[in-house]
């Protein structure tokens, strides 16, 4: 595992009478640095294979939703990592919260070498990620 702390997004949303009725444009960005495993020889290879001193950002961009149903999504969107940007789709968890925010959660698989990264080791390759990687994702967007 390896968290992002830091990010950022805007998005367009529609919502009336606490339901959600459009999202004409959404997108964020993660500062790829801040993914971090908390083993430092291991997050250093991370970087590296993220290529952060070239590609410092990993972005995604809605491009449609092409259905909404009872707190669930399907979207399709472009996500760049280490500079190779791809499409992808996605189910996606959303709940109008009380504040009026709007709070999106999910998982997505990707292929690391898709985005012609490497996937990294460390300890003589003892340690390793896999080239499947499973992106969880809880964001909220405030209107």
């Amino acid at each position: 595992e390896a968290p992002a702390e830091e990010f950022s997004g805007s998005a367009t949303i529609e919502v009336t009478d606490d339901s959600l009725v459009s999202i004409s444009s959404l997108n964020f960005s993660v500062t790829a640095e801040e993914i971090n495993s908390g083993k430092g020889g291991m997050d250093k290879r991370i970087d590296d294979a993220l290529k952060i001193n070239k590609h410092p950002k990993i972005n995604f961009e809605l491009s449609e939703i092409t259905e909404m149903r009872n707190g669930v999504l399907s979207a399709i969107g472009t996500l760049n990592v280490a500079g190779v940007t791809k499409e992808v789709q996605m189910e996606v968890n959303y709940q109008i919260l009380p504040d009026g925010s709007i709070q999106f959660e999910g998982t997505h698989t990707i292929d690391m070498t898709n985005h012609e990264v490497d996937p990294p080791t460390a300890m003589f390759g003892t340690i390793k990620a896999g080239a499947k990687v499973d992106i969880k994702f809880s964001t909220k967007y405030t209107l």
